[in-house]
């Protein structure tokens, strides 16, 4: 996960967030192997996006997830932006 923070501060993105979800599930008496969330972004890519459809935001920030499987394998997941429509009730 740093290598992931290291990488989107790079490109000039602020990390909004870091959230371990095993510590939480520890802190509840759970086990949980590791996983963890980014959620990062830049207001100027983020506002242009919400004013030409503001429910977008519902997706923004960006968000990652790193997971370890059961063979200790890492995993990076996340919503592809360029797949997002324009969603309104």
């Amino acid at each position: 996960m740093d290598n992931l923070a290291g990488a989107v501060a790079e490109r000039g993105l602020a990390v909004f967030l870091r959230l371990d979800h095993a510590a939480a599930a520890i802190q509840a008496g759970l086990d949980l192997r590791p996983t963890q969330l980014l959620m990062f972004g830049r207001a100027e890519g983020g506002t242009p996006l919400m004013q030409a459809n503001q429910p977008i935001g519902v997706d923004l920030p960006l968000r990652a997830l790193m997971w370890c499987d059961p063979a200790d394998r890492t995993w990076i997941g996340y919503d592809d932006p360029c797949g997002w429509r324009s969603v309104t009730a």
